[in-house]
């Protein structure tokens, strides 16, 4: 059983990062994304995907020769952590993909990366696979970045690519017994002068609420302020289950976390309202 988690996503609120956006064959950039556009060809793929419409398909043809195929930079005035850290440099990141590699004899050719970290390299497989990555904290400028290479020594290989959840100042937590996980139905009843009922339903969210105690008064403070800001967040309840992560909003219509743990000055305790942003697909 692994912990609960939670993190500030970075990119732009598009779909970008699991790649649902408008299909175009060939693409040179996805929306935040920059694509190389020299020795591959790059396609939306509907096929191999995780949770969502889109996967991006990658083909490299440059033999021998490294090359980016997918960068992000999300220290862009238009990314979330260019516009929403005034001030703060450093920070911890942490990212989840889901990624294959074409074929056997392709395994490893292609790796992620981040700025000033050891690379990870991805091998065959039959289905996406979720991969993790963590360079600790680094310190945030114009270079870095969350980037796909391909390096290959046969004359093509191919990757596919979704759901890259890059988050920053992920903390783990500790709720009380009293956590509940729920669904809720989007709905409308409505019944006739005659006693028949009607029910539409287009569609559901997961909600959960979560009744925390003896947080620092960093935790406090960072979830606070994500709560002002309506950031959305990574929201994962098992971290050794990579099927178990929600994108969500905190709900809460007043500050979330206020109360101190008595006797303690600087502990504090509150409730989470939690609101997935999807019916449990990953885009954001």
């Amino acid at each position: 059983m692994g912990d609960f988690t939670l993190g500030c996503l970075l990119g732009q609120y598009d779909g970008a990062q699991s790649f649902d956006v408008a299909s175009t064959a060939n693409p040179t950039n996805i929306q935040s994304w920059f694509i190389s556009i020299g020795g591959t060809t790059r396609h939306f793929d509907a096929t191999d995907v995780h949770s969502s419409a889109q996967a991006y398909k990658v083909i490299t043809t440059s033999y021998g020769v490294g090359r980016v195929v997918a960068q992000i930079q999300h220290s862009f005035s238009n990314d979330l952590l260019g516009r929403a850290f005034p001030g703060v440099n450093t920070h911890r990141h942490d990212v989840d993909f889901w990624a294959r590699v074409g074929t056997a004899a392709d395994s490893g050719q292609f790796y992620q990366d981040f700025f000033l970290s050891v690379p990870k390299f991805i091998p065959y497989g039959p289905t996406l696979s979720n991969y993790k990555a963590s360079p600790a904290y680094i310190f945030i400028n114009s270079a870095t970045y969350v980037r796909f290479v391909a390096q290959p020594q046969v004359s093509t290989a191919t990757l596919y690519l979704d759901d890259v959840l890059t988050r920053v100042d992920q903390i783990t937590l500790y709720p009380e017994w009293s956590f509940q996980e729920q669904a809720r139905l989007m709905q409308s009843r409505h019944r006739t002068l005659g006693g028949k009922a009607h029910v539409y339903t287009w569609g559901k969210y997961f909600a959960y609420e979560v009744p925390l105690r003896f947080l620092s008064t960093s935790h406090a403070a960072l979830i606070n302020w994500w709560w002002e800001r309506q950031f959305q967040l990574l929201f994962t309840l098992d971290t050794s289950d990579s099927e178990s992560s929600f994108i969500v909003r905190i709900a809460n219509d007043r500050q979330p976390i206020g109360g101190r743990v008595k006797p303690y000055a600087d502990l504090y305790q509150g409730v989470l309202q939690l609101e997935s942003v999807h019916d449990g697909r990953l885009s954001f």
